[in-house]
């Protein structure tokens, strides 16, 4: 479906979704459930678990690039479900603080990919990017941030967001902290699929001539906007997290 679907409407349906997916799971669990949790929750770190390792998996094996983004957001959905095992105010700032980190992420990585389309031909594979950083360095650059902040790696909103995730996840006992032991192997897991494309981009060279379009102003000014955000929430993410502690409270109360 994401591969046949226009990149923007892809980057809606990963990012979205799952928003919306997550906040009535929020919800429901929160305070529609809590007294049946010993049941629940047991059943959510093994789906925890399934997301984490299918999707990385899946992601891995792919040479499509989009497919490889699709499966990846199972594997960040499966980052977000292992929150969820925490105590309802910990698992609710956690994740609220995580979808707002992952949005610009994945529409940025997903919105580089389309700004990059030219008669209607989007770059879909591995040797699309290659030879990318010599022609459109900036573009380069921002799909860079995006692709190592999906990663995980540090100073970045990835990064962060993951450490809140997993932080809640082990404040749930063994089980949370088994979860979160599978996330940071997943985590690195993911450093190949997604830095095959950094490297595709700075240390090949192009398989043909330019068939990249160009960028349009617009484009460009929405992708410099989530680098900046990107690398604000990797560097001081206390604003941010402070309003997702308050969302937690409204949100259970």
């Amino acid at each position: 479906v994401y591969e046949g679907a226009p990149t923007t409407v892809t980057a809606l349906m990963a990012a979205g979704v799952k928003a919306a997916a997550f906040g009535a799971l929020l919800r429901v669990f929160g305070q529609g459930l809590p007294s049946l949790a010993a049941q629940w929750k047991p059943l959510l770190a093994v789906l925890a678990i399934v997301s984490m390792v299918g999707g990385n998996l899946g992601a891995l094996a792919q040479g499509n690039i989009k497919r490889m983004l699709a499966w990846s957001s199972v594997a960040h959905a499966g980052y977000l479900l292992t929150a969820l095992v925490a105590a309802p105010e910990v698992a609710t700032e956690a994740v609220l603080f995580y979808l707002v980190a992952y949005a610009p992420l994945n529409l940025g990585a997903f919105g580089a990919f389309a700004a990059l389309a030219r008669d209607g031909h989007e770059p879909l594979s591995l040797s699309d990017m290659a030879g990318l950083a010599d022609r459109r360095p900036a573009l380069a650059a921002a799909l860079t941030v995006f692709l190592i902040s999906l990663t995980g790696v540090p100073i970045s909103a990835g990064f962060v967001g993951k450490f809140y995730l997993f932080k809640a996840a082990v404040s749930a006992g063994p089980v949370g902290v088994a979860l979160a032991v599978v996330g940071g192997l997943m985590s690195a897991v993911s450093a190949y699929y997604y830095l095959r494309v950094v490297v595709a981009m700075y240390m090949r060279d192009p398989l043909s001539d330019d068939n990249w379009g160009k960028v349009a102003p617009a484009s460009a000014l929405a992708l410099a906007f989530s680098v900046a955000v990107v690398l604000a929430l990797g560097v001081y993410p206390a604003p941010v997290l402070e309003l997702a502690r308050r969302a937690a409270r409204s949100l259970l109360l």
